[in-house]
């Protein structure tokens, strides 16, 4: 399945079964369309199909206002099962909002930045082209490490022999061209 366009959430329809409930459920509570203002993008497992049992669906956004993002979410969210929000430290005013819909762990991440410059979509479309280069024995590995308790970024990680911050070294990859790529898979003796 090839994705040219995260922000448009249609590839899920005819999916996976998970990737068919996060579509029916993002729809019908209209989460994406109530947070259409702060340029929302689903970036979860999901999308590319390395989601396991209890994975939660994240979306990111872009806020020019921190509090009137956070009210907004409030507003719209704070009745919702398990409701939290909190500030995280950073130089991009960030804020994470986590609810349940339908049991289904819902987090929007809202940064002051653009979301196809946020480290979360960046880590999206590498995990999509592993994926593409790397086939179905990449992902049932990085699927086996997650459900032996390991995120994902760290899964790649391991798999792919990457030292030092798991999520940075990731962001690293994104300088390889597809043939570089393909080789650092075959090298890492693990797929």
């Amino acid at each position: 399945m090839q994705i040219n366009n995260w922000k448009d959430i249609a590839y899920l329809e005819s999916g996976t079964k998970s990737q068919r409930q996060a579509f029916m459920l993002l729809k019908e509570y209209k989460v994406l369309e109530s947070l259409s203002a702060f340029n929302p993008i689903l970036v979860s497992t999901v999308c590319v199909d390395l989601d396991i049992v209890g994975s939660d669906l994240d979306i990111i956004c872009q806020h020019n206002d921190l509090n009137i993002f956070k009210n907004i979410l409030n507003d719209r969210y704070g009745s919702c099962s398990g409701y939290k929000q909190w500030e995280r430290l950073s130089n991009y005013e960030e804020v994470v909002t986590s609810f349940f819909i339908d049991d289904i762990e819902v987090e929007i991440f809202g940064l002051r930045l653009n979301t196809e410059k946020q480290s979360a979509y960046r880590h999206l479309v590498m995990m999509d082209r592993c994926l593409k280069v790397g086939g179905e024995g990449l992902r049932q590995q990085v699927k086996n490490l997650k459900v032996s308790g390991l995120k994902t970024e760290p899964a790649f990680a391991h798999i792919l022999g990457l030292k030092g911050d798991p999520f940075l070294a990731f962001l690293e990859l994104e300088r390889l061209d597809d043939n570089q790529l393909k080789t650092m898979i075959k090298n890492s003796g693990n797929i």
